[in-house]
């Protein structure tokens, strides 16, 4: 006769489909003479009770590690880009400044020569040579503070009061012969009252030169370029538009990327590294403003930059 000891409760032994564990003690004389029956109620939620808990951890701890992983390798990759970019903008850079230094230079020597006579000197030519030559190193320069504005993660600027309309018209000559060269033309369209804002007089210079060079970039043969401003509440609109070959619409929302560059098609000329409307983007942010942009392919682009006007202004 088999005796048997039951653990849990008694209702289990009624029930015959419950999972059972037969243990033979060691001192039995007779096989199956002693024999230990134990019923386990509810074994698999048990089971998944003692592993469960183990098993999500460890796939949680494998999802995390292949974030962590993937985003090591985006920010390697990235920083790998932004290297060789910088390192393709500081050869390039060394280049175009030793052109414009070699000319300033051999101009100045001719001009301070004793040994040709003042009526063969040409002064004129001269100087506009030098005048030039200035400034593209300072075109160049104003390259060099552009890519620094990236370098930091909030920037300082310096702060002070002029007139936008100024800037616009200094920087409009700037770009002047090269629109002439190109029979194309460019103008302005002031309408602002007042033009007094409080900001960086050098970074707004160069955000406004960033879209006129952009509009003479993506223009076709005929360049069109009008630049208008007016005032709204508590601030100045500045619009800069073009004729040129426009804008794809799925690329609008990517023109402020860091290095992302606009697709030109056939026109093959268009050089850079996809900085210029990304630091316009910062500026314009970095001074309270909003920059948008609307374009049509085949038609034109129209940037409009609205910059705060402070009741002190």
């Amino acid at each position: 006769m088999v005796q048997v000891s039951w653990i849990k409760n008694a209702f289990a032994i009624t029930n015959e489909n419950l999972p059972s564990y037969s243990i033979i003690e060691a001192n039995d004389s007779i096989p199956n003479q002693n024999l230990t029956v134990l019923y386990r109620l509810q074994e698999n939620q048990y089971k998944f009770k003692k592993t469960g808990y183990l098993g999500l951890s460890s796939l949680l701890l494998s999802f995390i590690l292949i974030l962590l992983s993937t985003g090591t390798f985006i920010v390697i990759f990235r920083q790998k880009k932004i290297s060789e970019i910088r390192n393709d903008f500081i050869n390039n850079m060394t280049h175009e400044l030793k052109t414009p230094i070699a000319t300033i230079s051999l101009a100045s020597q001719m001009l301070s020569d004793k040994s040709i006579p003042e009526n063969e000197k040409n002064t004129e030519a001269l100087s506009e040579i030098i005048s030039d030559e200035s400034l593209n190193l300072k075109n160049l320069v104003d390259k060099v503070l552009q890519i620094a504005i990236f370098e930091k993660p909030k920037v300082n600027f310096s702060m002070n009061n002029f007139n936008v309309h100024e800037i616009i018209d200094k920087t409009v000559v700037n770009f002047e012969l090269q629109i002439k060269d190109s029979q194309g033309k460019i103008s302005k369209n002031f309408k602002a009252t007042n033009a007094i804002i409080n900001a960086d007089q050098t970074h707004i210079g160069n955000a406004i030169s960033n879209l006129i060079d952009n509009a003479i970039k993506y223009s076709k043969e005929n360049i069109d370029i009008l630049i208008s401003t007016f005032n709204i509440k508590n601030g100045i609109v500045i619009i800069v538009s073009d004729r040129g070959i426009g804008i794809h619409k799925e690329d609008l929302d990517r023109i402020f990327e860091k290095f992302y560059r606009v697709p030109t098609g056939n026109i093959h000329n268009v050089k850079g590294f996809g900085l210029g409307l990304s630091y316009v983007n910062k500026v314009v942010e970095g001074h309270g403003g909003t920059i948008k942009v609307e374009s049509t392919p085949n038609k034109g682009t129209m940037f409009r930059i609205i910059i705060p006007q402070t009741e002190r202004n």
